[in-house]
């Protein structure tokens, strides 16, 4: 029972060419990528957070929703729901007064920490010292109806 035919599962000249041809094509396809762009094999995978931009609007932390604070760096959904939490209850506790007047107000936030505040100041807007209320007379008629 000796059968002389090939098996047909068996490679012959012709199918053993062909797969010779397309895998030097493939390889010679890897290495002319490789070779056009080996200036760049590694950069655009490697993010340095000092070669980042702020974005070119700021996030104010006082009006902001917490959505848009998850968005900052190592703010997440978490901490940005704690910061509007704080601010609610700062409001409530001082209705004439924002929450965050300058950067290290968002220390008092459980969770924010100084390297994480000094690492979103740039992407944050504070309002103005001017934007705040007045201290004194608001007028100058108010001061000369007390004499």
């Amino acid at each position: 029972m000796t059968d002389e035919s090939p098996h047909r599962w068996s490679w012959t000249a012709g199918n053993l060419t062909a797969i010779a041809l397309l895998t030097a094509l493939g390889i010679g396809l890897v290495g002319w990528r490789v070779w056009v762009f080996r200036g760049r094999l590694g950069d655009d995978l490697v993010v340095r957070p000092t070669q980042l931009q702020p974005a070119g609007e700021k996030i104010n932390p006082n009006t902001a929703s917490w959505a848009s604070l998850a968005r900052l760096p190592g703010i997440g959904p978490g901490r940005a729901k704690a910061i509007c939490r704080y601010r609610e209850q700062f409001k409530t506790a001082h209705p004439d007064r924002q929450a965050f007047q300058v950067p290290a107000d968002l220390k008092k936030v459980s969770g924010l920490g100084p390297i994480l505040v000094e690492g979103i100041t740039p992407y944050l807007a504070f309002p103005p010292p001017s934007s705040q209320p007045a201290l004194g007379p608001a007028t100058p008629d108010a001061e000369s109806t007390r004499s």
